[in-house]
């Protein structure tokens, strides 16, 4: 059936582009023959291929936590808790080793996996967040408090009660 409208289309729409064409053609001739028009036509416009960025390798992972990070171009991406998440290489160290991720061999995988969730953005752990390095404290002399000292023992008192 869509064989045979597109046969009838087609046989009413050719004639009418030929007009079209052959009109176009000769005003085109009478122009170049008075002068008002270039000897060649135009050159047709060249198709436009978008050129599209490398992508960036990737790995998938299984998240024990909601997650969130940017891609290689800037955009924030994210993936819901105990879903499979495609993990650019740079970002898969960090997401181990924070334990906000496992690989997808793991048996925790199978005993959580869903699908869809949603993520709250404010919530997730940032994979691109800066880590804090672990910060070194000196050795400092402990507070002695009361609490802590031994009790003494004084001389015994004696209480006299009123009869």
């Amino acid at each position: 059936m869509a064989s045979l409208l597109s046969a009838l289309m087609a046989r009413d729409e050719i004639p009418q582009s030929g007009i079209l064409i052959s009109r176009l053609v000769r005003d085109h001739r009478e122009g170049v023959l008075a002068g008002t028009r270039p000897g060649t036509l135009a050159a047709p416009p060249q198709a436009y291929v978008e050129v599209l960025p490398p992508v960036e390798p990737t790995e998938v992972l299984f998240a024990l936590r909601s997650i969130k990070w940017k891609d290689g171009n800037g955009k924030q991406r994210s993936t819901a808790q105990f879903n499979d998440a495609e993990l650019p290489t740079r970002l898969v160290k960090r997401a181990l080793s924070c334990g906000a991720c496992v690989p997808v061999s793991d048996p925790r995988r199978r005993a959580n996996r869903t699908q869809g969730g949603v993520v709250r953005l404010d919530t997730a752990t940032d994979l691109d967040a800066p880590v804090a390095e672990p910060e070194h404290h000196t050795a400092v002399e402990p507070v002695m408090h009361s609490a802590f000292e031994p009790p003494t023992i004084g001389p015994a008192r004696v209480l006299k009660i009123a009869r």
